[in-house]
Formats: structure tokens, C-alpha cells, sequence
């Protein structure tokens, strides 16, 4: 008879996945001015070149025309400013549309907090998504 010792990769699995299951529940930021109602997802906290998942919702506004690509920048904590470098959209109608907003050759090593800045989306000037960064 093999006896198998069990016990550590389960504890390593379970660890990995609740860590994983942590992130996943992690709520988006909200902004609700300018009768658009805007969420953003932080999808890789920490990693060089960010990403983000981008919902905007209205009952009166058509979605579809906004360029997230033109209209959104990141900037760190040392007040240096990058240009978002893909906007990958979804439209689900005119009054829904999503995405995943992307920022190439962002390096945030030792950096402590990022800022998304999204202008012109409804009749805000603009929004504002603050990360902290451990």
C-alpha cells in the first residue's frame, strides 16, 4: 500500500485560490456624474503596462461614439503622465457599452499610487480612479 502525503499542495491550492477569489470580489470604483454612470475594474494592481475593465451605463446618453483611448489617462504618484494605448469595446447597446482600457510602457515599480483620469464622458469634465499600490 502507497501512502501520499496530501496535505501540503491542498494548503498551497487553497491558499492560491482564495487569494485569486479575493481579487475577483474586489469592487470596481463608481463614478455617477453626468448621467453616466461609470465603473472601472483594476485588472493586473501592481504589474507594469495597467489594465482596466471600463463599464459605462446611461439611460439617456449614447455610449457607443466614446474612444476611452482618446479620453483617459493614467498618472503616478511622482506626477509622471501616460496616454492610454488601447481601448478594446463592446458595445452592448447605445446606452450600455464596455471594455478593457490598456497603457503600454508604464512602469510602476516602486510607484504607490496610480490615478486614472477619464475626461469628457457625459457631461463631466472628468472622472477621477485612484489605486494605492503596495
Amino acid at each position: 500500500m502507497i501512502k501520499r502525503k496530501i496535505g501540503t499542495p491542498l494548503l498551497v491550492l487553497a491558499v492560491f485560490f482564495a487569494g485569486t477569489l479575493a481579487f475577483a470580489q474586489e469592487e470596481a470604483k463608481k463614478s455617477g456624474s453626468g448621467r453616466v454612470l461609470v465603473e472601472v475594474k483594476y485588472l493586473n494592481p501592481g504589474e507594469s503596462n495597467p489594465s482596466f475593465e471600463v463599464k459605462m451605463y446611461s439611460q439617456v446618453i449614447n455610449l457607443r461614439w466614446y474612444d476611452l483611448s482618446d479620453l483617459a489617462q493614467l498618472k503616478d504618484d511622482r506626477g509622471v503622465t501616460y496616454a492610454a494605448g488601447k481601448w478594446e469595446s463592446s458595445v452592448v447597446s447605445k446606452t450600455d457599452h464596455y471594455g478593457v482600457l490598456s497603457f503600454s510602457g508604464v512602469d510602476l515599480n516602486d510607484r504607490k499610487a496610480i490615478t486614472l483620469g477619464i475626461r469628457g464622458v457625459g457631461r463631466a469634465d472628468e472622472r477621477v480612479f485612484t489605486w494605492q499600490l503596495k
